[in-house]
């Protein structure tokens, strides 16, 4: 009877609870129609820009957004939409720009920097406020009409680096071997497994990249403030900027100012009284204020977003295959669809899972125009996806390229053995049935038909890429090898046609269709609704390997999480891969 009336007990809590959730839903709704749908805009408002919050290709909603809550992470295309309506905005009187640091791409920092640049155009004003700034939260605030730094700030303003760790010399004491096979002597991405150092082609190709987005930055920098080129790479290579006062002296910020002094002279251009609120909206809630496309009818151009990882399958948090061919071919189905911009933002990862998906491209250019951008990443399987589309747009600063194949596996035999007493011992009906195994090393003949099979996807790889960019396979090789390239290199040396933002993708593919100016753009997949984003929100759901990834920084701190990361992310880099050498951040 007791054990009945906790059953009966715990059914009637867990309906109030249901209930009590549903009530607080609906009256939020109720609320949110009340007032029209959204946050709307008061006179002489400041769009306030926080480069604390991310944003990317793919945003990802707060399941209570509609309630007066930010976006969890923003979508560029949304962002840029919103810029330019800030722009003609009456009620918008100019941006400031949170810049203490940023959470974004290289690429997707250049499109946001660019948009700005196009927002001055309306004459408006935008301040920056920073009180220790990283490089590329500089990069971002520098396009700004006035920069203030806090009197007892710094800027770090002393050039781009990377730092690889090693695992060798681990793996060797924990007697797991790990067993490699590649095509291509730029193809580094199994270097920290097998080396205790960068390889001399390892450290070519990253000196030669670092150096093309760093003089992409100085450039740009010294453009906005109006400071010579060469007096602008002496004050970085010398470190000449060590505190507030020596940013003001050599012009790299307008003035030295708290927060609340900033905003006295942020008050005069938006027209508040000195003793009054400045009327702050975030970028998060002005996006959330513009009408999206799909509200629109007519002929549609379809973003299709391939970000993450490539694997086989379907995934939440990374490019499954079988959901991405679904999108494309959703979208090569869909007669409304004229043309099809591919978003690419991806380092690469299952070989296989990258073929499957440059199929569907090539299907889906055979029906109509497929155009592809490319994000922060585009390489190795992530340039496969890209190499079939008609045209290719990349960001300066873009990293593409590392056409190449390796394969990993471990030998964790020893492991077992000798550090656990673990043994193993099986049966089998022929000499190769348990091939592969992980718990003894390859044999002769194992190992050069791994090789063999790796040389073959090689082959294959170039192959369509040469056929792609409508080059002599021999040019292609001679690219390839592995190798990475920016944006910048790869249109000097043909790997992509142009260098422009998504924007720029989208209306060529507009024009390639003859479409005129009435399109709308619908995006593949499309946004999930208020009701998946709540369960997801209360019950889990995608994103948990970023979710993981944080909680390993806030335990370990930066450093040891990318560590831990690299450990967990082996397991995934096992079999055929065509992925990026390493990770690329901007700081």
């Amino acid at each position: 009877m007791r054990q009945l009336f906790k059953i009966i007990l715990g059914t009637v809590l867990g309906l109030f609870v249901f209930f009590g959730f549903a009530f607080v839903i609906v009256a939020g709704i109720g609320a949110a129609a009340s007032q029209g749908g959204g946050p709307k805009v008061k006179a002489n408002s400041i769009l306030r820009i926080s480069m604390e919050q991310p944003i990317a290709d793919k945003g990802m909603d707060n399941p209570f957004g509609k309630f007066g809550g930010e976006p969890t992470r923003l979508p560029l295309e949304k962002v840029v939409g919103a810029l330019k309506a800030a722009a003609k905005d009456e009620k918008i009187k100019g941006i400031l720009i949170d810049a203490r640091m940023l959470n974004m791409g290289m690429a997707a920092t250049e499109e946001l920097r660019n948009n700005l640049l196009e927002f001055k155009k309306s004459k408006k004003k935008i301040f920056a406020y920073m009180d220790a700034g990283t490089e590329g939260a500089y990069y971002l605030a520098s396009v700004a009409d006035r920069i203030f730094l806090t009197p007892e700030g710094m800027i770090e303003l002393n050039g781009l680096s990377t730092t690889s760790a090693f695992l060798k010399g681990m793996f060797a004491k924990l007697e797991m071997e790990p067993q490699v096979f590649r095509v291509g002597e730029f193809k580094s991405a199994v270097e920290p497994f097998i080396l205790d150092k960068m390889s001399d082609a390892n450290r070519l190709q990253t000196t030669s990249f670092l150096n093309s987005i760093n003089d992409l930055m100085l450039t740009n920098m010294a453009a906005s403030r109006k400071i010579e080129l060469s007096r602008m790479r002496q004050i970085q290579d010398s470190m000449l900027v060590r505190n507030a006062d020596d940013a003001l002296r050599l012009g790299i910020i307008d003035q030295k100012a708290y927060f609340d002094e900033m905003e006295d002279e942020l008050r005069k251009i938006a027209g508040t009284d000195a003793d009054k609120k400045i009327n702050y909206i975030s970028l998060g809630k002005y996006v959330g204020d513009q009408k999206d496309d799909e509200e629109k009818t007519g002929d549609k151009i379809a973003l299709v977003l391939a970000e993450g990882e490539i694997s086989s399958g379907s995934s939440d948090d990374a490019i499954g295959a079988d959901d991405l061919t679904k999108e494309i071919r959703k979208a090569r189905m869909d007669k409304d669809v004229k043309a099809i911009v591919l978003r690419v933002n991806s380092p690469g990862g299952d070989a296989l899972a990258s073929d499957v998906i440059w199929r569907e491209v090539e299907l889906t250019k055979k029906t109509k125009p497929v155009i592809v951008s490319m994000g922060n990443l585009a390489a190795s399987g992530g340039y496969y996806i890209a190499m079939a589309g008609d045209r290719i747009f990349a960001e300066p600063s873009t990293i593409t390229g590392s056409i190449g194949v390796f394969g990993l596996f471990f030998n964790t035999g020893p492991f077992w053995n000798n550090k656990t007493g673990i043994t193993f011992d099986g049966v089998k009906t022929g000499q190769y049935a348990d091939f592969p195994n992980a718990t003894r090393a390859f044999n002769t003949q194992e190992a050069a038909a791994l090789q063999r099979f790796v040389n073959e996807t090689y082959e294959s790889f170039t192959a369509k890429a040469a056929k792609g960019r409508n080059m002599d396979i021999n040019k292609l090789k001679s690219l390839a090898s592995g190798r990475v390239w920016t944006g910048l290199q790869a249109k000097e040396n043909g790997l992509v046609d142009e260098i422009g933002s998504l924007d720029k993708a989208i209306a060529y593919a507009a024009k390639k269709a003859k479409m005129g100016d009435s399109y709308r753009v619908e995006r593949f997949p499309a946004e999930k609704d208020f009701w998946e984003e709540a369960t997801k929100e209360v019950f889990g759901g995608d994103d948990d390997d970023a979710k993981a990834e944080e909680a390993l920084v806030k335990i370990l701190g930066k450093e040891k999480a990318r560590l831990a990361t690299m450990m967990l992310k082996a397991e995934k880099m096992q079999g055929i891969q065509a992925r990026l050498p390493f990770s690329v951040e901007l700081r």
